[in-house]
């Protein structure tokens, strides 16, 4: 959502908040990592947290607007203070995992050649 949201908003201006930490995926790598850990780690069990490393929503954006090369005025703000990060040690001790790092991933994201403009709905 934040991606599709933020490449809604070329030649806009939008706030970057400084303070809100995310370490999710996007999609096309939590499937990669799904499916390694189906192909070649079935012996794993239990709960465990897979995350990215921290990363603000201001940087995040940064980057999305280098990679895709749109035009959004990204403004710093420190209005919202939020950590929804998560620890993984557990997790890359496990199956020997290094996330890749936000500017490869942002990068992959961008590279990607699925149609996504044909399967937008509205």
């Amino acid at each position: 959502g934040l991606v599709e949201w933020f490449l809604s908003n070329d030649g806009d201006r939008v706030q970057g908040y400084t303070d809100a930490v995310f370490t999710g995926f996007p999609t096309l790598i939590l499937a990669r990592i799904i499916e390694d850990i189906i192909e070649q780690h079935r012996n794993l069990s239990g709960l465990y947290h897979v995350s990215s490393d921290p990363i603000t929503k201001y940087e995040l954006l940064c980057l999305l607007k280098d990679a895709y090369q749109i035009h959004v005025d990204i403004e710093p703000s420190a209005d919202i203070c939020i950590d929804r990060s998560l620890d993984s040690s557990n997790f890359r001790t496990a199956i020997g995992f290094t996330p890749p790092t936000w500017t490869q991933m942002v990068e992959e994201m961008a590279n990607d050649s699925a149609p996504y403009e044909d399967w937008r709905v509205g």
